[in-house]
């Protein structure tokens, strides 16, 4: 019977090792690594986010996907979120912002965002991430 209950064990730990790896996201469809990613959230407020690049199509696309994290105690209206490229020298010179989806969010509550643009710029080494009032 101990021997049964090992094969079980190891079967068990296979097939979460197996489940764990078919969530991961998939490797990069190019060879163009994805730029660094710096987060900086507003006081309350927490971020969480993933850069990666890929190919559409014949397109390169630099995807971004992540939570605004409400970290305060009482709701609050959704922060506006703000990406910006910056080359080598840490200087900004490409900046876009996104909308959460939903006008509020309440206590110790997250809202996703994901954003994507095409053909990013070959001197985008760092992308920062941050809230900014929604007003």
């Amino acid at each position: 019977m101990i021997g049964m209950r090992a094969f079980l064990a190891v079967a068990m730990i296979l097939a979460a090792l197996t489940a764990a790896r078919a969530d991961d996201p998939p490797l990069p469809a190019t060879d163009r690594a994805a730029p660094t990613l710096t987060l900086t959230p507003a006081l309350g407020w927490r971020l969480d986010a993933v850069v990666r690049m890929d190919i559409e199509g014949d397109t390169l696309v630099l995807l971004i996907e992540g939570d605004v994290i409400n970290d305060g105690d009482s709701e609050r209206p959704s922060p506006k979120v703000r990406f910006g490229l910056r080359d080598k020298e840490s200087r900004e010179f490409f900046h876009w912002t996104a909308q959460l989806a939903q006008p509020r969010i309440g206590p110790r509550d997250w809202l996703a965002f994901e954003t994507r643009l095409e053909r990013p710029p070959e001197d985008a080494y760092n992308v920062e991430i941050r809230t900014v009032d929604g007003d």
